[in-house]
């Protein structure tokens, strides 16, 4: 039996932007050898139709907002890295954008890859009729699910109750986390999106305290300096951690981060601790001809973000640590999640898991020396150890490492994890888990198969016929753990697998 022999299949996707459109690409090439079905259908379920396709993250917007990945890493398919540059080649109406060499080590404007994304949908929308697929973008949001007919799930809107065999959640990141409960102060912008909204509400001469070191963040500075902001601006977190500039990943055969390894060393201790990690990692530096401390030492807390990014900047083809990083396979973060002691898993969500998202989620090399030059001259001030802020008057006064001067306007550039999102997704989020079908990890992902991205069973296998069995997520909602799923080619990674599961389900399901 294959595909062809299946039943109908009903998809709906919860969420239009860019993993709606990486995921229809992806199913659209999974089953274009597949004979029709009886049905072939799939829905889309997007409350804002100014978000369909291009999301809040590549909307039209200021040109100081730059894609964090060169062009020709840009794409909506894990399989063809080049795709978004070859399409960039054939529109001269599009600048390729800067800080490379050539349109391939260029980056783009997020706007431009926006108009990216909404091609490609199109064109998907237009493959899926050719394919005989049936495709409706519902204008709703999704506030529960039940179980359907025949295995299925029926998807309960404010306006309607439709059923569907599978359901993937594709709701994106998280919504803005206001950490200090500022939200109706006067001068305190809760979202910075669109910039060209946002921002000019702030006076140019305004001491504006940002509330992140990340890359939204760095959007608002980006932004108020290409605005012509003259007030200082200062960027203040917990940690103070910027994200390392985007640079080639060299290749490196692990001879101390390997299974075995770690494995003795739990065995030895019984558990796996950082220490034993970060030993590890100081061998592979030291094997690979570096100054293990010396590199090491940029991640360590009295670091200087200044400094830091001019050693980049200075050595722009030399980053061991993210090299190596990126080098660490799945597989191997799995033995090494599955292997730490609780303990030190408290470690990675309080105190690291911001240094694991900068060497994820780099930025380009023009944005660190826009950064720079500011800090240089003293309009921009990274601050950490923020505990605080609080509006006194009209001013606001910042708690933190090193005394912050009173602020006019906080924008708030921090956001909670998909388990504490608020508004429409995270009453879906609540009403999943409390109708048992979701769960979450210990850091904030919810739990699913990392072979399918299938929803963890909550009742546990043998339960209910595989109640989860056509439920899946992709994107941030994922992470959990070490992991950091929001970023293009993991949306990317997820939407393949998403697309191979339910393909494979569908097989599965011709036997029984």
């Amino acid at each position: 039996m294959t595909l062809r022999d299946r039943r109908d299949i009903r998809i709906a996707v919860i969420g239009g932007g860019v993993g709606a459109v990486s995921l229809l690409d992806s199913l659209l090439e999974t089953f274009a050898d597949a004979r029709q079905h009886q049905r072939r259908e799939l829905s889309i379920y997007e409350p804002d139709p100014s978000r369909l396709a291009h999301g809040l993250a590549f909307a039209p917007d200021l040109d100081s907002a730059i894609v964090n990945l060169p062009n020709q890493r840009m794409t909506i398919r894990d399989r063809d890295c080049t795709h978004f540059l070859r399409w960039l080649n054939t529109r001269p109406e599009h600048s390729p954008g800067a800080g490379g060499d050539s349109p391939a080590t260029s980056f783009a404007t997020r706007q431009v890859f926006g108009s990216y994304l909404d091609e490609q949908f199109d064109r998907c929308l237009k493959s899926a009729a050719d394919q005989g697929w049936q495709v409706r973008i519902h204008h709703e949001t999704v506030l529960s699910v039940s179980d359907g007919a025949d295995g299925g799930y029926v998807l309960h809107t404010s306006e309607s109750a439709r059923e569907h065999t599978h359901a993937v959640l594709a709701i994106g990141p998280g919504s803005p986390a206001d950490p200090f409960d500022l939200v109706d102060a006067p001068g305190f912008l809760e979202s910075p999106y669109p910039l060209k909204t946002v921002l000019p509400q702030v006076d140019p001469k305004d001491h504006v305290v940002i509330l992140g070191t990340g890359l939204t963040a760095i959007d608002v500075a980006l932004g108020l300096l290409y605005l012509g902001h003259q007030g200082p601006l200062t960027m203040t977190s917990r940690h103070g951690i910027l994200p390392q500039i985007s640079s080639g990943i060299a290749l490196y055969e692990m001879q101390y981060l390997t299974a075995p390894r770690i494995r003795e060393y739990a065995r030895g201790s019984k558990g796996l601790y950082l220490a034993d990690l970060w030993n590890l990692f100081k061998g592979e530096l030291t094997a690979a001809g570096f100054d293990a401390d010396a590199e090491l030492s940029w991640l360590l807390p009295e670091s200087s973000p200044m400094d830091h990014l001019r050693h980049q900047l200075r050595n722009p083809d030399a980053n061991p640590v993210r090299s190596l990083f990126q080098n660490v396979p799945n597989e191997l973060k799995e033995v090494i999640r599955s292997l730490l002691v609780p303990q030190e898993q408290e470690k990675i969500r309080t105190d690291y898991r911001t240094h694991l998202k900068s060497l994820q989620c780099p930025m380009p090399s023009t944005t660190a020396r826009t950064l720079l030059s500011a800090m240089e001259s003293g309009q921009l001030s990274i601050v950490p150890g923020v505990t605080g802020v609080r509006l006194e008057g009209s001013r606001f006064h910042v708690t933190a490492q090193t005394e912050v001067p009173p602020g006019d306007t906080v924008i708030d550039a921090t956001k909670t994890s998909p388990a504490e999102s608020k508004g429409a997704p995270g009453k879906l989020m609540s009403a999943l888990t409390r109708d048992g079908y979701a769960s979450w990890d210990y850091y904030g992902g919810l739990r699913v198969s990392r072979r399918t991205n299938q929803l963890h069973d909550p009742t546990g296998p043998g339960t209910a016929a595989g109640r989860t069995r056509g439920l899946y997520a992709m994107g941030e909602l994922t992470s959990g753990s070490i992991y950091y799923a929001s970023s293009l080619p993991a949306v990317n990674e997820g939407a393949d697998i998403v697309a191979a599961a339910i393909a494979l389900d569908q097989e599965f399901t011709s036997w029984s």
